[in-house]
């Protein structure tokens, strides 16, 4: 508009060098290199009968642009195009088309003017062959990821009629093959994708190390034939963040990448399990949708397991990866490609890897493919996790290792207690990354006012009874044998403390063992609901972990009105006041975990004001405010990376700008 091009000569000083710039007359063309795109964009004048007559009706303004929008799929497929057909030549694989399915779908995929070649039954006679002799490869664990790559590769063409028309017809599908050829990319890369997972989880759990080696030289594989994506869709974005950034300069009111508001992609592994991780990212999402943030979570779920929940957006796993000597520990595979472009559409401007599984490392790869900032978090004290349920020191310290490297590729990674902290930076991570974010409690639905008599009546607990509660998961990390020996002391000595736990794991049955002919009462697991009125319904909250590196479930007891007992290990501790909203104990101690439990048995006094005090100090521990803080702090971050990170200097080009009249 005119007034625009007066505002912008005014403000950098430059002189339009026509009378009418605001007028501008567009011509296009295409500029392909690889012979796949010709003609897909071009400049039509209408009624234009010669040269003469195209010409005048440009500068006239009748020019019309036609053209399909260009998409990193595109461009991916040129360059697929381009290496294809130089390796063809310098391999001379021209004899070779008319005899294999593979080569001759590559042909009428990459190639403009393919040849009229006519399916031949040989081909599925050497197919078979091929299939065999890869079936029998793999038995032997033998077969290269290349020689993999190929076998699936031919079995998808064979099964897919979409595929087999293309060997066919070729370029009858014209605009379509880009998405075809994404597709069978695609499916391709997550068969390979699998494998390679696969092997590499066999080795490390089989003590191969140095057949890591091999199995991480098979990844180049995988990587040359993801590359064109990884180039294009990296293109794409750098171009797309450069021309946020002309327009914020440029434009008033224009949207740079440091002005416009935050959009946040959060990848986890984990959302509807039943674990605290997934239940404080549940939490989170519902402040954000509360608050009006821009958080999707993604994740994924079987076919079976559809979602329809604002906020979340599921993909199917392409696999299942399994320990060897733990095969109930189960990583499901991400689609990297699918995730990468989803993640390229949506526009996100930070990512954030909840979890440092498949999904995290697929957060990081499109992080970096997308160039954009990412942060992570870590929740979990998962190699010593490891450790107890495989009780090998080596896979701890692996874990420790592959935890480190991995948190360190990140540009921040937020921890939920400043004990989780120092032991990531003593484990080796760069103390500058690590964030200390708060964690909240939902306080109407963890409130002392849920507290019912039934909920006591239910579980055959009496009034004149001291309820030890006890909620969580039933595994070995949560040093429940400390708590079961020390109940069972108070037993001994004639105490009529009640103690109950509530949940489930590996250890119920050892623990029913042990607390037999004691009164301890165990519940199963219990939805949120009935755990929070079976909290508000009880007297003190035990928690003898040392490995927690937050401890949601203190925070709801002390919502509930609960005075609480946790150790001196882990980050329980730094959320409640000790003295004031409860007791803490050294880890591992039954002496003093059984000292601790008796003295607020016996004074109900002090174990009421306690309660009362637990309740006040949660309170200003709201779910939302604490993510309120948390957003702040990501995006917070997102802008200074964007500050420092920015591609190339608006006012370095400006002269060149001027040069081209812009």
């Amino acid at each position: 508009k005119p007034g625009d091009i007066e505002r912008m000569a005014n403000r950098h000083g430059i002189v339009p060098p026509f009378p009418e710039p605001w007028k501008k007359n567009l011509t296009a063309g295409s500029d392909d290199h690889s012979s796949l795109n010709l003609t897909r964009t071009y400049t039509e004048v209408k009624n234009a009968e010669t040269l003469e007559d195209f010409w005048t009706g440009i500068d006239q303004g009748r020019a019309k642009i036609c053209s399909r929008s260009a998409q990193p799929p595109l461009l991916a497929r040129s360059i697929y195009g381009i290496a294809y057909q130089f390796y063809k030549s310098k391999a001379n694989l021209e004899r070779y088309v008319r005899k294999d399915l593979f080569l001759c779908f590559l042909e009428r995929s990459l190639r403009t003017r393919p040849d009229n070649v006519e399916p031949r039954l040989a081909w599925y006679y050497g197919l078979v062959n091929r299939l065999r002799k890869s079936a029998e490869d793999l038995n032997d664990g033998s077969i290269s990821l290349i020689s993999l790559a190929r076998a699936e590769a031919e079995k998808l063409i064979k099964d897919d009629p979409q595929l087999m028309e293309i060997v066919r017809e070729g370029s009858r599908h014209g605009g379509e093959m880009d998405t075809k050829w994404f597709e069978f990319v695609n499916q391709l890369s997550n068969k390979m994708l699998v494998e390679f997972g696969r092997r590499l989880v066999n080795r490390v759990s089989g003590g191969q190390i140095f057949d890591l080696f091999s199995s991480l030289g098979n990844a180049g594989a995988l990587y040359a034939l993801l590359a064109p994506y990884f180039v294009s869709f990296s293109l794409f974005s750098k171009q797309r963040r450069w021309s946020e950034e002309v327009l914020g300069h440029f434009a008033e009111g224009g949207a740079s990448p440091e002005n416009r508001s935050s959009s946040l992609a959060l990848f986890t592994d984990t959302f509807r399990e039943r674990n605290g991780v997934a239940a404080a990212l549940r939490r989170n999402l519902a402040a954000a949708l509360g608050q009006g943030k821009d958080l999707t979570i993604l994740s994924i779920f079987p076919a079976a397991e559809p979602t329809v929940e604002r906020g979340v957006h599921a993909f199917n796993p392409v696999g299942v990866l399994a320990l060897p000597d733990q095969p109930d520990l189960k990583l499901p595979c991400p689609p990297f490609l699918q995730l990468l472009e989803h993640c390229y559409e949506q526009n996100f401007t930070l990512l954030h890897a909840a979890t440092p599984g498949p999904m995290g490392l697929a957060a990081l790869g499109i992080a970096r493919v997308l160039r954009l900032p990412i942060s992570g978090s870590c929740d979990s004290a998962l190699p010593r996790f490891a450790n107890l349920r495989t009780d090998d020191g080596l896979v701890e310290e692996i874990l420790w290792k592959y935890l480190t490297w991995f948190y360190q590729q990140l540009d921040w990674v937020y921890v939920p207690s400043r004990a989780m902290a120092a032991q990531l930076v003593e484990k080796g991570l760069s103390a500058g990354k690590v964030r200390v974010y708060p964690r909240g409690v939902d306080g109407e639905r963890f409130h002392p006012d849920l507290a019912d008599p039934a909920i006591r009546h239910r579980y055959g607990l009496n009034e004149n009874e001291t309820v030890l509660l006890y909620a969580g998961r039933l595994s070995p990390e949560k040093n429940l044998h400390v708590l079961a020996e020390a109940y069972r002391k108070m037993i001994s000595e004639g105490d009529r403390a009640r103690l109950v736990l509530a949940g489930e794991g590996p250890t119920r049955k050892e623990l029913e063992k042990g607390l037999a002919g004691t009164p301890a009462v165990f519940t199963g697991f219990l939805e949120e609901e009935d755990l929070a009125a079976l909290m508000a319904s009880s007297d003190v909250l035990v928690q003898p972990s040392a490995t927690e590196t937050f401890g949601s479930v203190v925070l709801e007891a002390q919502a509930c009105g609960l005075s609480v007992i946790v150790t001196n290990a882990g980050g329980p501790r730094e959320n409640m006041l000790p003295g004031q909203t409860g007791l803490v104990v050294e880890a591992g101690s039954v002496d003093d975990l059984h000292e601790a439990m008796e003295s607020l048995a016996h004074d109900p006094n002090r174990r009421y004001a306690m309660g009362r005090a637990a309740r006040q100090y949660a309170e200003h521990c709201d779910q939302p405010t604490a993510f309120s803080k948390l957003w702040e702090m990501q995006t917070g971050d997102e802008a200074r990376s964007h500050q420092s990170t920015r591609f190339e200097s608006l006012a370095s080009i400006a002269p060149e700008m001027a040069a081209m009249n812009f």
